[in-house]
């Protein structure tokens, strides 16, 4: 792959108007307003579109189904409605983001096909969580092993369940999950809790909640779903209890997948990005939304709010660089 390769943008622009990076609920919200206000749009994803969507067996809290619906159905009909429009969908692996070589207010896009120039910038790339390294935690994934109470937690009344981890979202997803599961089982490796002391305090004082720990998930065990799990002592590495639960939630970590943008954009000490209520982010230009965002709150709901409004704020900047631009740089057909 060469400068060469130039991804080109409608008429055969040297620029396309955004580009959007990441094509889950985020990322398609602000195509399709990008695309509403006639701003010629490049969504990258490097496989199918969804994202964490296509994690998600079943969503509850999604206005405007209120029997619910699947994570794959919900990603379907967002990429159709897109496809309604004139959105220029890829499926590419981006390598870099920075600021173009050519003109230094505008982006350049590295795929493992091409290059890519835009004016505005939409990163939706998303997080990584990170997953049980324990057997059957992969096999069981989204048929009781969850990284999402908010959005799994109501299916498990009256029944119990497992957290895994020891820091501020285990503790505090822990407490979230009383309000429907019979019991709450704590599992943390150490002997001691990484979470504000105000969440541990209200977990060992909640009747729901048993805490375990010095205890590591060996197995995830069942048949169709979830039915328990083998724990090991930390200080024998003896087998210790097999937990019955019907179902296990995830809270070890994620990892932003930021790596890719290297601009000098602020970050916070675990790599996500830094954006604020409009999704500006310290780049003039470059928005970002969703689960790449420091503090997320990693709601389907919210990233498409989100995505809403990074493509309204990438417009009124994209209207303010033309007032500044001579006609010869101008960018898309009006």
């Amino acid at each position: 792959m060469t400068d060469q390769a130039v991804i080109l943008a409608p008429n055969g622009e040297q620029y396309w108007d955004t580009i959007i990076i990441g094509g889950g609920p985020g990322g398609m919200g602000a195509a399709l307003y990008s695309a509403r206000a006639l701003m010629s749009t490049l969504l990258l994803d490097r496989t199918v579109l969804g994202g964490a969507l296509l994690l998600t067996e079943h969503i509850a809290n999604y206005a405007g189904f209120p029997e619910g619906v699947g994570g794959f159905e919900l990603a379907q009909r967002m990429e159709q409605q897109i496809r309604n429009y004139d959105v220029d969908i890829r499926m590419l692996e981006v390598t870099s983001v920075t600021h173009d070589d050519l003109d230094p207010s505008a982006f350049k896009v590295v795929t493992n096909d091409g290059i890519a120039r835009c004016w505005t910038l939409i990163l939706a790339a998303g997080n990584t969580a990170r997953r049980l390294d324990a057997p059957g935690a992969d096999e069981f994934f989204g048929r009781g092993v969850s990284t999402c109470a908010v959005c799994d937690g109501a299916f498990y009344r009256n029944r119990p369940v497992a957290v895994v981890g020891g820091g501020d979202s285990a503790l505090e997803e822990g407490l979230f999950l009383t309000r429907f599961a019979s019991e709450v089982h704590i599992i943390h490796r150490r002997d001691e809790f990484r979470a504000e002391k105000i969440f541990v305090r209200e977990a060992q004082e909640h009747p729901k909640i048993q805490l375990h720990l010095n205890r590591v998930v060996a197995e995830v065990r069942g048949e169709e779903t979830v039915k328990s799990l083998q724990l090991i002592d930390t200080l024998t590495q003896q087998p210790a209890e097999d937990l019955p639960v019907d179902g296990v939630f995830i809270y070890i970590g994620s990892t932003p997948n930021s790596g890719i943008v290297q601009l000098p954009i602020d970050r916070d000490s675990a790599g996500y990005i830094i954006a604020n209520k409009r999704t500006q982010t310290s780049i003039a230009g470059c928005f970002a939304i969703g689960d790449i965002v420091s503090g997320s709150r990693r709601q389907v709901a919210i990233s498409v709010g989100e995505g809403c409004v990074s493509a309204l704020e990438a417009e009124a900047y994209l209207t303010e660089l033309r007032r500044h631009q001579q006609p010869s740089t101008s960018v898309a057909a009006e």
